[in-house]
């Protein structure tokens, strides 16, 4: 089969080499000459490895996409629109266009690819968890056992996951629509309330001794506020439920998701999850001491691209998010942002997120139409 792989960062080479070994790869990155055919890749689990040879490795949009049958998009959600639409005039009717994870308003960007008969898909979580050793040579992966995925239209969905079953040799359980992945509590929740419990005392100065775990050493503030963030999210999807017949059922609780009933045991489990222990915090090196590093993908796609879009439907849907509120208005402090003040979406930034109200939905069944297409 042949795949474009868009996106030579952590995920997008993981995926690359994985697919490789069995099919023909495209690699379609904005640095080639810093890539190898020639991929490694290392589980960091059982520590095996095993080299993959890519097809091409390009910074053509039209030669990378033109012939694919499935293309991924691994990209950043601040970069997923300028790639999109690189990639929509070569793309042809009946591509499988997917997007890993398929958060970040996926579905919005893709609308042109949806007219003109392609079809989208939105990993619920990504494959691999993988960091990069060497950029563009070798790559370090635990390889996650399932995965979920939807489709627009959600007719393809079955047929999808049953390929991407096939392409990853992993369970890809199908979703029954579009909006459980938008409203999967990962990174938007995760991300954003561990930033807060790490930064919410920031003043201009401060600084830090050394750079701190951002799983290994989590804390039960931070813990409290994932789970109070979640608990607003999952009141959205029982208020769509009851007004749209949307079956949410799908967005799990975070607790349910990692087996724990407190806040102290929730902790516990983002501490011990092995192949997070050593990840290190958005934070950038002064001097000798470290400080927030507010160029991060945990600030620039996170906020605008995550947690902006959740409140953004709990607005569509008119209730109330006092945590999500606490903490956005704590990032356009910070920032200088202008998302959100006054308990409303309003400002001059407010263009650059990808909240619903921005792609013409601002109520209940306008979110029905689109979601049940």
């Amino acid at each position: 089969m042949k795949i474009c792989v868009i996106g030579g960062g952590n995920i997008g080479t993981a995926i690359a080499a994985d697919l490789a070994r069995k099919n023909q790869v495209t690699m379609l990155t904005g640095h080639p000459t810093n890539w190898k055919k020639e991929l490694f890749s290392h589980d960091t689990d059982t520590g095996e490895g095993f080299q993959a040879i890519l097809n091409d490795i390009t910074d053509s949009a039209e030669k990378a996409v033109k012939d694919a049958q499935v293309v991924f998009l691994t990209v950043p959600s601040f970069l997923m629109e300028q790639e999109i639409r690189r990639c929509e005039p070569y793309l042809a009717p009946g591509t499988i266009f997917c997007v890993m994870p398929g958060t970040g308003g996926a579905e919005f960007l893709c609308r042109g690819l949806l007219e003109k008969g392609g079809i989208l898909a939105g990993f619920d979580r990504v494959t691999h968890v993988s960091r990069l050793e060497t950029y563009g040579k070798c790559v370090n992966v635990a390889k996650k056992k399932k995965v979920r995925i939807a489709a627009l239209p959600k007719t393809e969905v079955v047929s999808v996951a049953a390929l991407m079953s096939e392409l990853f040799e992993m369970e890809c359980t199908p979703l029954e629509n579009y909006l459980t992945v938008t409203f999967t509590p990962s990174n938007p929740l995760l991300h954003t309330a561990r930033v807060f419990d790490l930064f919410g005392d920031y003043k201009e100065g401060m600084t830090w001794p050394r750079n701190i775990l951002f799983y290994g050493e989590w804390t039960n503030f931070a813990s409290e506020v994932m789970l109070e963030c979640d608990a607003e999210l999952q009141a959205l999807c029982r208020r769509i439920e009851a007004a749209q017949n949307i079956n949410l059922q799908g967005v799990i609780p975070l607790k349910e998701h990692y087996g724990v009933e407190t806040i102290s045991e929730l902790t516990d489990k983002m501490q011990s999850i092995k192949s997070l222990q050593n990840i290190t915090s958005p934070m950038s090196l002064r001097g000798e001491n470290y400080i927030p590093d507010f160029n991060s993908r945990y600030f620039l796609e996170d906020f605008p691209y995550g947690l902006c879009i959740l409140r953004g439907f709990i607005e569509v849907a008119g209730l109330s998010a006092p945590y999500m509120d606490k903490i956005l208005k704590w990032y356009c402090q910070i920032t200088g942002k202008q998302y959100y003040f006054d308990g409303k979406f309003k400002g001059a930034d407010l263009a650059e997120t990808a909240i619903p109200q921005n792609y013409g939905i601002t109520t209940l069944e306008e979110l029905g139409i689109f979601y049940n297409q």
